[in-house]
């Protein structure tokens, strides 16, 4: 997981979402804030 106080590029947001990568999930501030706990 990468976290950023701004929001992603839309580079990265497409890099994180390529099948053939490892996976990364993306999350900015305010998603993080929102995040409810597992």
């Amino acid at each position: 997981m990468i976290i950023t106080t701004s929001d992603f590029s839309a580079g990265a947001i497409k890099e994180a979402a390529q099948l053939s990568k490892t996976p990364i999930a993306l999350m900015n501030s305010e998603q993080l804030v929102m995040r409810q706990p597992s």
